[in-house]
């Protein structure tokens, strides 16, 4: 009488480790969509919190803060100067993080998006553009967030 072995078959094994590789390859891709995601909402925070912060400057001075060496996104689509402002440096962001809050990396360099604020006729405009994936928000005095490219 032959005595049956208990045990897997090498198909029902590769069965199963294919199934949890398609899994995987499911749930990696929906993990980077959340963490891209997760990273464009606490851009617009930044930016909302910028925000608050120009109003509080046009309080105390009378004017928003501008810097020198953000170029105008409103400027055209093409938005090739707004990204030549963007370099890895960063130095746009860490001056808005220095004058507002008096610390150059007070906003974390691992949100991926730098940020540059002008001043308009009007108002100002704050943009934030990913260092990844060319996503551009925007946003103006009327605290509404743009986006482009995202």
């Amino acid at each position: 009488m032959k005595k049956k072995i208990k045990g897997f078959t090498l198909i029902e094994l590769m069965v199963v480790v294919a199934v949890i590789g398609a899994l995987a390859a499911v749930g990696v891709v929906s993990y980077n969509g959340y963490v891209e995601a997760t990273k464009k909402k606490s851009a617009t925070n930044m930016m909302m919190q910028f925000a608050l912060a120009q109003t509080e400057e046009l309080t105390n001075t009378g004017a928003y803060w501008s810097q020198d060496d953000c170029d105008d996104p409103t400027a055209g689509s093409s938005a090739t100067a707004t990204v030549a402002t963007f370099p890895s440096t960063g130095t746009t962001t860490q001056a808005i993080g220095k004058y507002f809050f008096n610390n150059k990396g007070y906003i974390e360099h691992s949100i991926g998006y730098d940020f540059c604020t002008l001043s308009t006729t009007v108002g100002y405009t704050i943009v934030a553009q990913s260092r990844k994936s060319g996503c551009k928000l925007t946003l103006d005095e009327t605290t509404v967030v743009t986006e482009n490219g995202c």
